[in-house]
């Protein structure tokens, strides 16, 4: 996913999972809110593989995408 997106030019950061989504051990991608659109079209077209897509806003709130 990391070399997928960064090939796009998108800015992306490998992270372990946050605790609110999962207990389990993970990595997540985080990338900017507003890449969004460049993120769910990637995934879309099988470009890359993802199990959820959330977003967390600055006060830590997140929704599922």
């Amino acid at each position: 996913m990391e070399r997928a997106l960064k090939e796009k030019e998108l800015a992306v950061k490998l992270i372990p999972v946050p605790r609110v989504i999962s207990s389990s051990c993970g990595l997540a991608a985080r990338t900017m809110v507003d890449d969004i659109d460049n993120v769910k079209a990637a995934i879309a077209a099988g470009e890359i593989e993802v199990d959820e897509t959330y977003v967390m806003t600055d006060n830590g709130d997140i929704r599922p995408v």
